[in-house]
């Protein structure tokens, strides 16, 4: 079955509708499109979805995303969680949302990892276009080389290259002495 959400926006101001998984969603295009070159061409461009009734979001964490709509209608985004700064950074990335990076950033840089979200911010963040700072500031939340070392081992499938030999270099300065050679027996593989 079908889930409806109350976004709370007044009717006039809904314009369209999304569905994203299970959940069909009231959206204002003229918004969306304002904010976002993604909805633009969505809504506005030459593509075949310009005339459906429903438009569909595939490939996308539903309720994440439905908070993530509903935040860019009020026009503030609040968060209660890194992970959910975290997601709001590879939304942006992926709806072409520019300027939104600049609004999570700094609440990243405001808290902590914990040692059970470093994979998972590693991950996100590689997914997101112009990366290396918010990768430059997951590698100071490591508590250890060999932490480093084990998350990298693990992500290596999901990582791009770029990440995995920004892992390497930043891991190398800060837990080597310059003139040590790193020791790669401290992690165990399979």
């Amino acid at each position: 079955s079908e889930n409806s959400i109350d976004n709370s926006l007044p009717t006039e101001v809904c314009s369209d509708f999304l569905k994203i998984g299970s959940t069909s969603i009231s959206v204002s295009r003229e918004l969306l499109s304002l904010h976002s070159d993604f909805f633009s061409n969505l809504f506005y461009g030459q593509f075949i979805e310009r005339n459906q009734e429903v438009k569909e979001i595939k490939d996308i964490a539903e309720a994440e995303f439905v908070e993530f709509l509903q935040s860019l209608h009020r026009r503030r985004f609040e968060f209660d969680s890194v992970k959910s700064a975290l997601d709001t950074l590879g939304f942006a990335d992926r709806f072409l949302i520019p300027g939104l990076s600049h609004r999570v950033l700094p609440y990243l840089k405001e808290n902590s990892l914990s040692e059970d979200m470093l994979e998972y911010a590693l991950i996100s963040a590689d997914r997101v276009s112009n990366n290396e700072e918010i990768i430059a500031w997951i590698l100071t939340q490591f508590p250890s080389k060999a932490k480093l070392l084990e998350i990298l081992h693990d992500s290596l499938p999901s990582l791009s290259n770029e990440t995995i030999q920004m892992c390497l270099k930043v891991g190398i300065s800060n837990y080597c002495h310059p003139h040590q050679k790193m020791d790669w027996g401290e992690l165990e593989t399979d």
